[in-house]
């Protein structure tokens, strides 16, 4: 179209100056040039806006085609002026040449301004683009980055999930840093591009636009970012402590439960239990200290959980309540072992109260025979041996008056090592050795010293004192010797009885030369000049010395007897115990019932020998009990409660093993009746099922009739074959159920029967 309009001007321009028009012609070419020129000047270059160097761009390509649309009027001009001027007729020719030179120097400026502009143009065009892609660039990523760092992921509550958190961010946070330098230039470039738009009086609202929201958008980025960081580092550091402090916690507990379990067992020693009892307060007190490290770590752990990825939420709940446990086991641990610390801390301070009081009662003693014999001071003086005499006897009746608490101390300090640890057996053992030691001591002196005393008064001439002393101990040994109370017992007891009575012996013994002595001087006095009431005392006293005596000899059978048979019950009973106790293991520890016949029976035959050494066992346990009953019957009372406790110890540990094996024996029993039904029900459904399914057989062989009321009736017949089917099902479940093992078969036809009950649960299926 460019085409044609251009040679239309052509022909056009051609007639106007074969019709004289030349000079007009050129006149309007100056005019276009110069108004073109103007339009020319108008056309600003507007750096790093594109769309305004579009417009300007697209203003000039106007311009480049009214030019390219003009050039062929310039080179008719050219070629009309030529011709004007190699014509002799032309009248002003240097005019014309100096127009023609002033028009072509226009259009060339005009050609060259254009060129000049276009380049100038695509140049900044492609440096805006080139901006503007750069800023589109960085927005499209800061969108990106502003959709990671706004992500409302939950943080990790472990230290790992949060520092894998923390560098995952820290990588967008970097290359944020990174860009910084960027984006900075971008809008120091934009800037720059603004204010030479105003410099221009260019208003450029797009530019201004696209660096306002790049400028938003980058600091919203970097703001949240910098708070996202924040939080991440928080919560690293939560995490951590939290951890730290669990870890921590953790191995104070792992360290308590050690103190705990490697305890030494509690003692029976005053000193050590009382060191022990100081010790566990520190340790409570410090198990008091960590219990705000408890709430704490729950306190934390349950923020934690608030806040966390829920794989963490899950792990930290799961460590918070193990914890909790362990926690509360330590305590509970903490707390039994101060009760029993407070219990052995008890016993071993009676014991210690009563041994020490005896003691010092006993020291005291030997301090007041020290000061006997120093006031005495081997004097015959008879009202010094008399009041010597008579403070010994005061002794000596103390010392009887102290012989049940001294037993009762023995008695307590025997049942303390019982219950003490073997480390505390040594020092238990020589606190009584001492005490029997000194009690003895005091009794063989006390008894010694009042029969030197009875010598000296009778050597000082008071026969008559010397005999009524003698007559009152004899008195005193027949009472003791004619005491009705049983000396039966456990072996505790009677080997306690038999060592006071080895004790009574040797006073006897010792006493026995001073009695043969009175007896001999009592001989030697005149009957004439002798009191009736000293003859009389003296015949007394030889009828108590043989009564004594033979009362001592039938003290010492009952004695014996006692100890065999104490010594009879207690190693029966140990005996007895043991095997209960080996049994109990053997109960408690049984195999699980086998799913096989055959070692079902095994099970049950050797359970049965079992059962045999019980019953055998149960003559010997009634032998021991009826022991036991006798002994009970005619025993010391400090024998009675021992004897009761040994007696219901043994009959309830019997009752209970022996209803234990009984629930054994049956439950043996009836698993293995089970085994041999489960053989005939499984004989008896193979036998059904191979009927059934020769009756399907049979039925499948048949053709079906085409009578529709024969078919009704083959319908409900097969239906009601169904329901009969179905009534089985529960025995064949029983039988198919996948936890039940096959018993063992006993011959060849049994297994063949159990192969064919395998190879038909699909039958079973079916039906």
């Amino acid at each position: 179209m460019n085409k044609t309009m251009n040679e239309r001007q052509k022909q056009l321009e051609n007639a106007l100056l074969q019709l004289g028009q030349f000079e007009h012609a050129l006149n309007e070419l100056l005019i276009w040039i110069k108004k073109t020129q103007g339009t020319f000047d108008q056309i600003k270059i507007v750096p790093g806006d594109a769309k305004l160097l579009e417009i300007e761009m697209a203003k000039l390509k106007i311009l480049i085609n009214d030019a390219q649309a003009h050039q062929n009027s310039i080179d008719t001009i050219n070629d009309a002026g030529r011709k004007l001027l190699d014509n002799d007729s032309i009248v002003d020719a240097s005019s014309t040449r100096e127009k023609l030179e002033n028009l072509n120097r226009q259009w060339q400026e005009l050609q060259r301004g254009i060129s000049t502009k276009e380049r100038e143009l695509d140049d900044e065009l492609v440096e805006a683009q080139n901006f503007a892609t750069e800023m589109q660039d960085i927005l499209i990523w800061l969108n990106d980055v502003d959709a990671i760092v706004g992500s409302t992921k939950p943080v990790g509550g472990l230290p790992e999930t949060a520092t894998e958190q923390l560098e995952k961010f820290m990588e967008v946070y970097n290359e944020i840093e990174g860009n910084r330098s960027k984006v900075d230039n971008i809008l120091a470039q934009g800037g720059n591009y603004v204010k030479k738009h105003s410099e221009m009086n260019v208003t450029s609202s797009n530019l201004q636009h696209s660096l306002r929201t790049l400028k938003q958008r980058w600091e919203s980025v970097v703001a949240r970012a910098a708070d996202k960081k924040i939080k991440l580092e928080i919560a690293l550091k939560e995490a951590t402590e939290f951890h730290e402090s669990l870890q921590a916690f953790i191995e104070w507990l792992t360290d308590a439960e050690k103190r705990l379990t490697s305890a030494e067992p509690i003692s029976r020693v005053l000193n050590t239990v009382q060191r022990q009892v100081d010790e566990h307060k520190n340790f409570q007190k410090e198990i008091g200290n960590y219990r705000e490290s408890m709430l704490q770590l729950d306190k934390k752990g349950s923020h934690l959980k608030y806040f966390s990825q829920k794989q963490d939420v899950i792990l930290i709940k799961n460590l918070l309540v193990s914890v909790q446990h362990r926690w509360e086991r330590v305590v509970g641990k903490g707390t039994e072992r101060m009760r029993a610390l407070d219990h052995g801390l008890k016993e071993s301070k009676e014991f210690y109260d009563s041994w020490s009081v005896l003691i010092n009662w006993l020291k005291d003693n030997e301090a007041q025979m020290n000061k006997i014999d120093s006031d005495l001071n081997g004097s015959n003086d008879p009202v010094k041996v008399r009041n010597a005499l008579e403070q010994t006897q005061n002794i000596h009746r103390g010392l009887s008056g102290k012989q049940s608490e001294y037993d009762l101390v023995l008695r307590n300090g025997k049942s303390l090592i019982d219950r003490a640890p073997k480390t505390d057996e040594p020092e238990l053992n020589q606190m009584l050795s001492e005490l029997k030691e000194l009690w003895t001591r005091n009794c063989a002196r006390s008894i010694e010293r009042q029969r030197k005393l009875e010598e000296a008064l009778m050597l000082t001439g008071q026969f008559s004192e010397a005999l009524i002393t003698v007559l009152e101990w004899l008195q005193k040994a027949k009472k003791t010797l004619t005491d009705e109370t049983p000396v039966h017992g456990d072996l505790d007891t009677v080997s306690g009885l038999v060592d006071k009575h080895k004790r009574f012996e040797a006073d006897l013994e010792k006493r026995s030369k001073q009695i043969d002595s009175v007896i001999q001087n009592g001989k030697r006095l005149d009957p004439s000049t002798t009191s009736p009431d000293i003859i009389n005392n003296l015949r007394e006293v030889e009828q108590l010395w043989s009564y004594v005596q033979q009362l001592n000899a039938q003290k010492n059978d009952e004695l014996d007897k006692a100890l065999r048979e104490a010594e009879k019950l207690h190693k029966a009973v140990n005996v007895l115990m043991e095997w209960l106790s080996d049994a109990e293991q053997k109960l408690k520890y049984a195999p699980a019932i086998p799913s096989d016949e055959n070692e079902a029976q095994k099970m049950l035959n050797d359970f049965n020998v079992f059962l045999y050494e019980l019953r055998d066992k149960e003559f010997e346990k009634n032998e021991t009990l009826s022991l036991a009953q006798n002994i009970l019957n005619q025993a010391h009372p400090d024998a009675i409660k021992i004897l009761r406790t040994i007696i219901q110890t043994i009959t309830q540990r019997w009752d209970e093993i022996s209803q234990w094996a009984l629930n054994r024996e049956q439950k043996l029993s009836s698993h293995l009746q089970s085994l041999k039904d489960l053989d005939g029900t499984i004989d008896d459904l193979l036998a059904w099922l191979s009927g059934l399914e020769r009756t399907l057989k049979n039925l499948e062989a048949e053709d079906l009739p085409n009578d529709v009321t024969v078919v009704e009736q083959l319908i409900e017949d097969h239906k009601e074959f169904m329901e009969n089917t179905a009534n089985r099902q529960s025995e064949i479940d029983m039988i198919c159920k996948p936890s039940k093992a096959k018993p063992a078969l006993k011959d060849a036809k049994r297994s063949q029967s159990k192969t064919t009950m395998r190879t038909t649960r699909s039958v079973h299926c079916v039906i």
